[in-house]
């Protein structure tokens, strides 16, 4: 059993981080959808949150066994006496009150670490419920007692039914211990959490942040963006490959152009992250929108692709020619990446076309002040 749960821990460690990290994306645009900015605590928080419900959630399915293995099982499936576990640890462990040196052997008997670890699940559980929905004890109680019932039905169900029976117990006794592992874990997180900013102060501080126009922010956009210039771009041409430059073309003009005039200054990700295009005097006019974009497009994709496509038909001959082009054009975007991603300065397509990107968040005339003409 032991082992179960470490195989399971390994896999946490290497795998799940990177999976809690792409559930947690939606709460973060969301974040920046509400306050315009991002809290680290606020986002360590939920990053976790969602780490520890997928070990959680693993720790309780795997390892999954083998279907027929699980047909052919008679072993028992559902416990529906409480306290069994500790008439078991009495009965089976060499624990004796009188002996000491039984205790430690005790402890790593199978019916006391099996009871520790389904106290040791919920754990966190309470300190989540205490500080991020401010509950009390009777409420994360009920919700710790929810969690748990979950996972029993879980196991009850045989996976949702993906195998014939049940193999692994629904025991009551998970149920205590899991409802009394997340009381332990309120109880616990209270020297912590004073040391903690209240939730309040953390969205107070987001919406006075979110007056700016953050690198990252603004980051964000662009990729999501692009994202979706490219599924409308390549879409069509799954039946139309040979216009692929003019579906290119059609979609730059009317999702970064056309749709984003209509909508005030912004794509509807800029919208949806409260970020509009304006001049400096705070008007949103097509000319300039349309200059912005042609411009980002021609100095950070058109320039930088002619010199490399340039490097490698003159490196043919030279190949010196070609590598000294694909170091420049890849200092050149790393450059641009570190200004575009690390500060709130204005980018020379911005310069040019007399052009910045405003937060809405608030009034909606919040401006990025740091990115006023130098």
């Amino acid at each position: 059993m032991m082992e179960q749960y470490l195989q399971v821990v390994r896999m946490a460690v290497s795998v799940f981080p990177f999976i809690a990290l792409a559930m947690s994306i939606p709460f973060m645009l969301l974040e920046y959808h509400r306050f315009g900015a991002l809290s680290f605590l606020k986002g360590a928080v939920v990053y976790s949150f969602v780490l520890y419900m997928i070990c959680a959630y693993c720790l309780v399915i795997l390892p999954l066994p083998d279907r027929a293995e699980v047909a052919k099982s008679t072993a028992p499936w559902c416990n529906l006496i409480p306290f069994h576990a500790v008439r078991d640890f009495f009965r089976d462990s060499p624990f004796c009150l009188t002996q000491p040196s039984t205790y430690l052997a005790a402890l790593k008997h199978k019916s006391f670490y099996t009871v520790a670890f389904n106290l040791a699940l919920t754990l966190p559980f309470g300190f989540y419920v205490r500080y991020s929905l401010r509950a009390g004890w009777k409420k994360a109680l009920l919700l710790s007692f929810l969690l748990s019932l979950f996972f029993e039905l879980t196991q009850l169900s045989g996976l949702y039914f993906l195998y014939p029976r049940p193999y692994r117990l629904f025991d009551v006794d998970d149920l205590i211990a899991n409802s009394l592992g997340g009381l332990l874990g309120w109880a616990c997180s209270a020297p912590l959490i004073r040391w903690l900013p209240s939730r309040e102060a953390i969205e107070r501080d987001a919406l006075r942040r979110g007056r700016r126009v953050s690198g990252l922010r603004r980051t964000v956009a662009l990729l999501i963006d692009l994202g979706v210039y490219l599924l409308t771009a390549l879409l069509p041409t799954l039946w139309w490959p040979q216009a692929a430059g003019a579906f290119a073309g059609l979609a730059f003009f009317g999702y970064y152009i056309l749709l984003s005039h209509l909508l005030g200054g912004h794509t509807p990700v800029e919208a949806f992250l409260r970020l509009r295009v304006t001049d400096r005097a705070g008007r949103s006019r097509l000319w300039r929108l349309t200059l912005r974009r042609v411009l980002f497009v021609v100095v950070y994709l058109a320039l930088p692709g002619f010199v490399a496509v340039a490097g490698v038909l003159c490196g043919q001959e030279t190949p010196a020619v070609t590598l000294l082009a694909v170091v420049a054009v890849a200092v050149y975007y790393l450059a641009v990446g570190v200004k575009f991603l690390f500060t709130e300065r204005p980018m020379l397509y911005e310069r040019l076309s007399g052009t910045r990107m405003q937060s809405t968040v608030g009034s909606g005339e919040a401006r990025e002040d740091s990115l006023a003409p130098q």
